[in-house]
Order: structure tokens, then sequence, then C-alpha cells
């Protein structure tokens, strides 16, 4: 590659994109996190100082809940600081293997959540619509909460594909940059 000019491309985590469904998500676990403790106070309040019942609190709690699990899974995906037993650093001492073990680790999260992903949305989210299922209280459609298992598996699919593009970018970047090449940016 000498001699020839390689365009440096914006990184993915610039992307307005990127930033936007950070964003997004962020935004949903703020929100259904206060909306939950709104609930859960205005129960007790009801309850205690009130004397009365807050109607379909069950049906709301599990919509929020719902929505909290699934984006915080998201996110740890994003941020990759999901929970692993990874006991294989004591074992394995050289980067070369770490490196080929990662790899494999990567490709079978890839897959794996590509699977989940699919099967949420071919089966689970096509059947919520089909059936139009409701709640018996307040008449919250299961596909409200349900959708955060679908949304959930897609994004956790995409973050996993990212971080194993992400694993070869620097291998990729050292075998583009070439002393006697001029960079563009």
């Amino acid at each position: 590659m000498r001699g020839a000019v390689v365009k440096i491309r914006k990184p993915i985590e610039d992307w307005i994109i990127w930033k936007a469904t950070l964003r997004i998500e962020r935004g949903i676990l703020a929100l259904a996190s206060i909306s939950a403790v709104v609930c859960v106070c205005a129960s007790v309040f009801m309850r205690y100082i009130l004397k009365m019942d807050f109607f379909g609190l069950e049906e709301v709690i599990t919509l929020l809940a719902m929505w909290i699990y699934w984006i915080g899974g998201v996110y740890g995906s994003y941020e990759n600081s999901h929970i692993t037993a990874d006991i294989s650093n004591i074992f394995i001492k050289t980067d070369s293997a770490k490196f080929r073990l990662n790899v494999v680790t990567g490709i079978l999260t890839v897959l794996i959540s590509g699977v989940f992903a699919y099967w949420s949305v071919a089966y689970y989210a096509i059947w919520n619509i089909k059936a139009g299922t409701k709640t018996i209280g307040l008449h919250i459609p299961y596909l409200a909460s349900n959708m955060a298992i679908t949304v959930g598996f897609i994004m956790m699919f995409l973050y996993s594909l990212y971080h194993l593009i992400r694993l070869f970018l620097p291998r990729i970047m050292d075998d583009v940059s070439d002393p006697g090449s001029e960079v563009e940016q």
C-alpha cells in the first residue's frame, strides 16, 4: 500500500445515530426507573394515607420493569460490562491465545444473540401482534411490555457484533497504516 492514500473514517461512536440510540436507552432507563418509584410511592400514599388501592399497579410495574431489565441488559451489552465467569486469564498467558479466545467468545456471542433476536422477532413479537392480548385490569397490550424483549435481543446482537468488529479493528488498522503512506483525515 505504499503511496496509497488511506481515508480514516469517522468512528461509529461519533455517528449521530449511535449517540441518539444511547440517549434513548439512557432516557428509557431513567424515565422507567423514575416512573416505577413514583408508582410505588403513589401506591403507598394511597394505601396508607387515603386507605385506597392503586388499581392496576402490578400491570404498570410489570411494564416498567420489563423495559428497565431489558434496556439495562442492552446498556450492559453496549458497555461490554455484563457479568462473565471468565477464569481463562488465570490459565492463558499469551496475548495471541487471549485474542483467539476472545474471538471465539465474540463469535459465539454474536451467533447466539442473533438466534435469540431472530426468534424474538419471528415468533414472539409476531405472535404478540397477532394474538392482540391485553392485561386484565388496564387492558395494556402485552406487546407493550414484551417488545422490550425483542428490542433487547436485537440491540444486544448489534452491540455484540460491534464488539466483535472492534476486536479486529486494531489489527486491521495496523495492517492498513504503512509508514510510507499518506493519511487523509
